[in-house]
This record gives C-alpha cells, sequence and structure tokens, in this order.
C-alpha cells in the first residue's frame, strides 16, 4: 500500500510537469503605423488572460512553463517584452486600445493595437487591418460606420466592396455599383463585379466572422490563421527609449500567481505532499497491541497489586472479594495472572496525586482491617 501511494504521489507529480505549456516565440508587426499584431505561439493549447495595467498589458497563460522565448519584435506600438510568473508583460505605446483572440487550431494568443485615430484615411486604415487580417464582422462595421460619417466615398466603397467579395457576400455588388464612372476606383470596381479581379487577404485560411443577417447565407469556412510570417528569423533588438523598471511584485504575490497558472502542477503537489504526510504519520507508527489477559491503566494495576499483597499475607479468594467488593472469579484470575506472567510495570512510575491518594486510601482501609482481626 505504501509503495502504491509513493507511486501515485510520482505520477501525480510527473503529470503535473507533462502538462505545463511553454510560448516558442513572440512576433509583432505594424500595419501602416495605424494598427498592429501581437502574437504568441504556443507548443500546446491552453487558457490565458490579457489584463490592462496603465501602459503594461499582462499576459497570463494557464500552466506556463515560466520560460522564455525568442522575439521577433517590428513593431512601435511595442516598448518592451518582459518575462514574469505565470506569463508576460508587454510594455506598450501610450494612447492604444487592444482587442484579444485566440486560435486553437494555431495555438496561437493573437492580439491586436490600435491607435485612436478621428480622421478618415486613419479610421479607413483600421477597417482594412480587419478586412486583410480576416477579420469580417469587424471590418463590416468599420466600413459601414465609415459610410454613415462619409457617405459616398470612393475609397470607402471600393475596400468595402473588397471585403464583401472576399466573404462572398450579395452585398458587393450593390456597393460597388455606387461608384461613379468618374472615380479612380470605378475600373477596379467593374473588374471586381465581374469576377476578374479579386483581391485575396492577407491570411492562408479566412475565417469570415459573421453578421446575424448573413449566418445562413455564408457557410463555415477553416479557421483563421496568423497573417505574420512565422519564418525562422533571429531575434530582433528594437530600439526603443529607456524607461522605468516597473516595481517587483511581493514575494507572497508571486507564490500566488504562480499558483494559480500552474493549476495542474500545484494541485498534484498538494496530493503528494498530503499522500507522504500521510505515509509519515500513520504508515510508520507501531501501535502496541494488548495481550488478551493484560489490564489497561492505572486502575487495574492498583488492583492487581492489592490483591497480591492480600495474598502474600495469606488471605483466601472470598475474603479478598468481599474486602475490595469484586468477584471471587476476578481474584482467581489476578492469581492465576501472577503464574503465567510477571506484574506489568506502567509507562510512568511516578503516579500522579489522585493515585496516590487512592492507593494510600486503599491500604489504610486494609490496615484497619487487619487491625480489627487481631482485636
Amino acid at each position: 500500500m505504501k509503495r502504491i501511494s509513493i507511486g501515485l504521489s510520482l505520477f501525480m507529480l510527473c503529470l503535473g510537469l507533462s502538462a505545463l505549456t511553454g510560448v516558442k516565440s513572440i512576433r509583432a508587426e505594424d500595419y501602416h503605423e495605424v494598427a498592429g499584431r501581437l502574437v504568441f505561439d504556443l507548443d500546446s493549447n491552453s487558457t490565458y488572460s490579457a489584463q490592462p495595467s496603465n501602459d503594461i498589458l499582462q499576459i497570463r497563460i494557464g500552466d506556463f512553463d515560466n520560460e522564455d522565448a525568442k522575439r521577433v519584435i517590428n513593431s512601435k506600438f511595442i516598448r518592451e517584452v518582459s518575462l514574469v510568473p505565470g506569463g508576460f508583460n508587454v510594455k506598450l505605446a501610450a494612447g492604444l486600445r487592444y482587442e484579444k483572440m485566440y486560435f486553437d487550431d494555431t495555438k496561437q494568443i493573437v492580439i491586436d493595437l490600435f491607435t485612436k485615430p478621428t480622421s478618415k484615411s486613419g479610421r479607413l486604415t483600421i477597417a482594412r487591418f480587419y478586412s486583410d487580417r480576416g477579420r469580417y464582422a469587424s471590418a463590416d462595421k468599420a466600413f459601414s460606420d465609415l459610410n454613415r460619417d462619409f457617405p459616398d466615398s470612393d475609397d470607402i466603397l471600393y475596400h468595402w466592396g473588397v471585403l464583401l467579395k472576399r466573404r462572398g457576400s450579395a452585398r458587393a455588388e450593390e456597393i460597388l455599383a455606387r461608384i461613379p464612372a468618374s472615380s479612380s476606383f470605378f475600373k477596379q470596381a467593374r473588374s471586381l463585379m465581374e469576377g476578374s479581379d479579386y483581391i485575396a487577404p492577407i491570411m492562408v485560411k479566412p475565417r469570415p466572422e459573421l453578421t446575424d443577417e448573413e449566418v445562413e447565407e455564408q457557410p463555415e469556412e477553416p479557421a483563421l490563421t496568423d497573417s505574420i510570417n512565422p519564418q525562422e528569423v533571429p531575434i530582433a533588438v528594437t530600439p526603443v527609449t529607456t524607461f522605468e523598471e516597473q516595481p517587483r511584485s511581493s514575494f507572497w504575490s508571486a507564490i500566488i500567481e504562480i499558483a494559480l497558472s500552474h493549476f495542474v502542477l500545484t494541485l498534484g503537489f498538494f496530493v503528494s505532499t498530503l499522500v507522504i504526510l500521510s505515509i509519515l504519520i500513520f504508515g510508520f507508527k507501531q501501535k502496541s497491541k494488548p495481550g488478551p489477559n493484560e489490564k489497561v491503566g492505572f486502575e487495574a494495576l492498583s488492583m492487581r497489586r492489592i490483591v497480591n499483597r492480600l495474598l502474600a499475607d495469606g488471605w483466601t479468594h472470598k475474603e479478598i472479594a468481599r474486602e475490595l467488593k469484586i468477584n471471587v472469579d476476578e481474584v482467581a484470575q489476578i492469581a492465576n495472572l501472577n503464574i503465567n506472567e510477571p506484574e506489568p510495570m506502567m509507562e510512568s512510575q511516578v503516579p500522579d496525586d489522585y493515585e496516590v491518594e487512592e492507593q494510600t486510601q486503599v491500604e489504610e482501609e486494609l490496615q484497619d482491617t487487619e487491625d480489627k482481626d487481631e482485636v
């Protein structure tokens, strides 16, 4: 049983270690200085969280192995990526917003970063970023908002039509037909409408994000693949402005973060510790089993000593039983016990005050009895 328990503990520890998730690489690139994409390539699927703290984006990965990863950071939006317990801290330029995604098929955490432009060109660039990165529902909404604020703008209509063509939406013909013949986009729009000038997105396997109106119209497509080229390149060191080092978390905060991000490992360690402690406390504790005729406790031992003393003074079994108010068979049992084994010793030879008083009282009663017999 002990071997099974120890084996189970070792198995739990190995299971916790094998379930850890690592980050193979961290990559980032910008899109026309208005948007950017940050990608964490994992070696296995896992949970994650992304929480902002001032200009720090805290990326936490479930069951993270706390190993660093190579970085290819080609983005002006990212100042620094640092390893912390449970994940990474990403220091961003001020004034950015972000949107997070996770792709199961490619095992990637994707963070899209955006400035907050108010101009038409800046907003159009963000809409095109959504379209080129396969985020079709977000792109459709961005183009719709642009068309509302800048009605019948040729460039907006054209790029919106490109998006709808990529989605296979019937609305593409309607949008492209609104571009006038005098527009520089007219010829390209006609080519798109005829199907001879289709512009593919910057994707390997695009996954459309459908609106409620087009869920039934558009069949499901393969999952989105990261748009950043995953070539093996050396770590690029981008010159950035020096920032003050963030204050380190306290010791206990770091321990709690590690425990939360390594739930499986923590659980395995806890169970193994309990099993080992149980073995140490209960497995090796020797329990002495009393013999069938052995009396336990000071009271029984005192009674045996008194009976032995009276027997030595020549008292009969009946006299002893009557004096001590016990059964004659008990006296006989004590007498027989003396023949088979010596009188047992107590764990402590020093009785407490109550025991001494009780024994003294019994001896005084016996002495009074003897005095009466002599008289």
